[in-house]
């Protein structure tokens, strides 16, 4: 249907453009009758239906749907490996940053002189002298703090700061006080965690490509019909806090991916804590992202038609952020006092792999005690060499059940989605692109590329007639018709 739109609207206007020209007598500049003859109205249909077939059947789609299918998000995890600092001694005209003008001194600038068109000397040259200064310091000592995580990045928590009690440079001159002084909160944080040898884990946002998610092939999707049910229920949250807003916290290193909906605990923080040590040793051992969501257990009474409706929300109603390829669901129903699990039952983001697993969480859990301890463990990340001598760190894991299950007993594997690693577990899904529906946007650039190269292709024929100027007439006729001016610069 594109594609014969595509054809026919554009020859639709080109055939207007004919009729409109001959129809009114339409002229160029030098009055030269404008038209569109039956021969290059052929060769302007021609090529359109060539462009129309290239770019509406056998390049646009596949590229619509390439582009549909990309740009999904993941969480990647890991840990901070090095909190490090710089420390920079201060010189006038030396490398901190915060300075004033001080011991001005002469520079003489010199102009050249200024000749015209005939090397006539229109202003001598001179010379004049300009007062500069060099650049001191307030503080003798300037810091920067920073960290470095398992994930490759340098993130900056201060710069060019001062120390608690800066010392000035030279007498007299003061200390700024809008600068930040002293050991920075964060960063001293982390480096105690470094020190005491369990260190933080971290997180941040990569993209992938999703066959599944924006395919019309529902066989690997989650299908529910409770999901409104649950939504207005309010027991359906997103598979993290705050996806429509800033979804990381804490200087872009953190994400909360335990989810309490109509619970209420005094232990939140320190689950959000566990749940980012355990998905750093699962992010960079099993490549894998856990999202735990706690409801009251007596407001489900259907477990497993809450998690395929949990598992169809994420998949459908998040857009990019849609239930990632890397993440796995643990829903768990407590008690009134949110001290014993109920049931639990947990899915993964792809639709095959880790049954054993799934089957475990989904079961080992009931009638044992909530508290992240018990279920998640305390895994520490020990600051290590690695084997290319840089800082990293190797992970100790505790007893936690979850520990245990995703670790020992069954270990997650994450399933690929283009299988072209050597390591890779499952099968590909790039055969699901073809089921991708093209976009309306997609569909309406495919049309105007076309419309607009059969607009040009018109134009040409209307204006410079070159079927007309080829039929019958003399190589200068053929000279002043593509040449216009040409004619009138005889006379």
């Amino acid at each position: 249907m594109l594609f014969i739109a595509s054809v026919v609207i554009p020859l639709l206007i080109c055939g207007a453009m004919a009729l409109g020209a001959k129809r009114f007598a339409l002229q160029d500049f030098y009055k030269r009758p404008l038209r569109i003859t039956l021969p290059e109205f052929g060769i302007v249909a021609s090529v359109v239906i060539i462009v129309a077939l290239v770019v509406t059947v056998l390049i646009g789609p596949s590229a619509a749907q390439a582009h549909a299918a990309q740009g999904y998000h993941q969480f990647l995890n890991g840990s901070i490996v090095q909190a490090g600092t710089n420390t920079y001694t201060c010189t006038r005209d030396g490398p901190c940053n915060h300075t004033y003008d001080c011991d001005p001194y002469p520079v003489t600038i010199h102009h050249a002189a200024v000749t015209d068109s005939k090397g006539n000397v229109v202003s001598p040259a001179y010379d004049t002298t300009e007062i500069h200064y060099h650049d001191c310091p307030y503080a003798t000592e300037e810091f920067t703090y920073y960290l470095v995580d398992s994930l490759s990045r340098n993130l900056p928590i201060a710069s060019h700061i001062f120390s608690a009690e800066p010392q000035e440079f030279r007498g007299g001159n003061g200390i700024p006080g809008d600068v930040q002084r002293g050991v920075p909160p964060r960063w001293l944080q982390s480096k105690q965690r470094l020190d005491a040898g369990d260190a933080e884990g971290v997180t941040e946002t990569g993209d992938y490509t999703n066959y599944i998610l924006p395919s019309d092939d529902q066989t690997f999707r989650q299908y529910s019909t409770s999901v409104d049910k649950y939504r207005k229920a309010n027991l359906l949250p997103e598979h993290t806090q705050n996806l429509n807003g800033s979804v990381l916290f804490d200087f872009d290193m953190q994400a909360a991916k335990v989810q309490f909906v109509g619970v209420t605990s005094s232990d939140q923080a320190l689950w959000q804590e566990r749940l980012m040590s355990f998905n750093a040793s699962l992010g960079s051992e099993r490549r894998g992202d856990l999202h735990i969501v706690v409801v009251p257990a007596d407001q489900v009474p259907d477990p497993d038609d809450y998690i395929n409706a949990l598992t169809a929300f994420w998949q459908s109603s998040l857009g990019k952020w849609g239930f990632p390829k890397n993440g796995i669901s643990l829903a768990i129903g407590v008690d009134n006092n949110a001290q014993t699990i109920k049931w639990s039952r947990a899915k993964t983001g792809m639709p095959i792999g880790n049954g054993e697993m799934l089957a475990a969480l989904s079961f080992n859990l009931q009638g044992q005690a909530f508290n992240a301890d018990n279920v998640l463990g305390q895994i520490k990340a020990q600051p290590v060499v690695g084997d290319d001598g840089k800082p990293a760190v190797k992970y100790q894991h505790g007893n936690g059940l979850v520990d245990k299950i995703m670790f020992t007993d069954y270990p997650f594997r994450r399933a690929c989605m283009r299988c072209e690693d050597k390591d890779d577990d499952g099968t590909s899904y790039v055969y699901l692109k073809d089921s991708i529906p093209v976009s309306t946007g997609a569909k309406l650039m495919m049309f105007a590329i076309v419309a607009l190269i059969a607009l040009v292709l018109s134009g040409v024929a209307l204006y410079f007639d070159p079927i007309g100027a080829l039929r019958g007439t003399s190589s200068r006729e053929i000279s002043e018709i593509l040449n216009p001016r040409a004619k009138y610069r005889r006379y």
